[in-house]
């Protein structure tokens, strides 16, 4: 007998598949969807990325609203602007597009280019009416043309380049100090895979100090990878290259499930970053649930979302954060004072400890407007009943400002430096 087909199954797991690859806010593909077309084709490619220059601005003084509704009218122009060709724009992070072109034909890619050039000076002469806001904008584009698999970091390493040249675009295959730049990048992310292979990814943990009990009483979990000859390399050197591959999520699970069987045996609290990648990541999200409850550790748990990488996916992030408070963890914004400076999205998001961003900490003792910054910082979350950790925090000058704000928790190398052991 035939089993009988459930169509409503199949237009749920339709739905669902279709929610997977599209940006929440404008309705066009997402990262997930411009990396499923990437694999998908092997001819030949040509791949646009597109930077907002200042966009976090436009949020700070203008407001949410006018943000978002910028980033759907821009994404509408640059449809507009490549309507001949279907599903080529992709909304890839806060304030990140990219187009892509697949054809056999190199005469295209010419004329594309010559495209690209005249979407670029369009954009920033167009005013767009928002709200009665007059708003124009400013970016740098980076291009990578070829059948390569890593067209996408070629791409990423020529928008980079045009970002600290200022430069409006810049194009990767004529230009010999990128492509030295994307060798040396493969190489970090060779040995990135190594150390996944050979097991050296490792968790450190740095202690958190309590300024009321005079003690470190919480850890921050921190990645580095081991080299061959047992040094280890902080992320600083390599988390950017894994990022922009499939092995960040596998640096994100290894991380998870070795934090907590080491830490299963120690009564303290502990905390790991996630990204907003991570938080969208249904495999990171299955296995962090997974540790949780294998553990029972959940009251031990704090989660740091990383505010200076932004928070578009508001829905999918307030869902996230329900569910994880439902088990018993705790949440904390990181970098603070680096994104979200108007505080409104912060409100909503039921966090429990902000970290106050140690770029503002690490001369808060000398700097009047470092000092005057954080004090209002400190007035906002005491207001809304959250923790405060203070970070970088390296000398007992610094330390005494922060005593004298009554500031939390401090963390920094005048108490702990990063150890892969924990020892009391």
């Amino acid at each position: 007998m035939r089993s009988s087909i459930n169509i409503t199954d199949l237009i749920l797991k339709e739905q669902i598949i279709e929610q997977h690859f599209k940006d929440e806010l404008t309705g066009f593909g997402n990262r997930e969807a411009l990396f499923h077309r990437l694999r998908l084709y092997k001819s030949a490619k040509l791949l646009v990325l597109i930077n907002l220059v200042g966009f976090s601005e436009i949020n700070d003084y203008l407001g949410y609203d006018v943000g978002d509704e910028l980033l759907k009218q821009i994404a509408n122009f640059l449809m507009h602007m490549f309507d001949e060709h279907s599903n080529v724009v992709y909304r890839i992070n806060g304030d990140e597009f990219a187009i892509l072109l697949v054809e056999n034909d190199q005469k295209i890619f010419r004329n594309f280019r010559d495209k690209i050039k005249r979407m670029i000076h369009n954009l920033e002469k167009k005013v767009f009416t928002i709200k009665g806001y007059e708003v124009v904008v400013r970016i740098n584009v980076g291009v990578a043309e070829g059948k390569s698999d890593e067209i996408y970091m070629q791409s990423h390493v020529a928008l980079k380049e045009a970002k600290t040249h200022n430069k409006a675009v810049m194009f990767y295959e004529i230009n010999e100090s990128l492509k030295a730049k994307t060798r040396q990048n493969l190489q970090v992310i060779q040995k990135i895979r190594a150390a996944i292979e050979n097991d050296r990814i490792v968790p450190f943990f740095q202690g958190i100090y309590d300024n009321k009990l005079h003690k470190i009483t919480k850890y921050e979990v921190l990645m580095r990878l081991q080299e061959e000859d047992g040094s280890y390399l902080s992320p600083y050197y390599f988390l950017d290259q894994a990022k922009k591959t499939r092995l960040y999520e596998k640096l994100t699970k290894m991380m998870i499930h070795k934090s907590f069987e080491y830490l299963k045996d120690f009564d303290v609290d502990f905390s790991i970053n996630l990204t907003k990648g991570d938080i969208l990541s249904s495999s990171v999200k299955e296995c962090l649930y997974e540790n949780i409850k294998k553990y029972q550790c959940a009251h031990r748990v704090i989660l740091e979302i990383v505010e200076s990488e932004g928070i578009e996916n508001f829905g999918e992030i307030t869902a996230f954060i329900h569910e994880v408070k439902k088990l018993g963890c705790r949440i904390a914004i990181d970098d603070f004072g680096t994104g979200y400076s108007n505080f409104a999205y912060l409100v909503k998001l039921e966090v429990d400890f902000i970290k106050i961003d140690g770029s503002l900490i690490k001369d808060i003792d000398t700097n009047e407007i470092s000092a005057m910054t954080v004090e209002t910082m400190i007035l906002f979350a005491k207001k809304m009943g959250y923790g405060i950790v203070a970070e970088f925090v390296d000398r007992m000058s610094v330390q005494e400002k922060l005593q004298s704000l009554s500031v939390d928790y401090s963390q920094g190398y005048l108490f702990s430096k990063p150890s892969p052991i924990i020892s009391f």
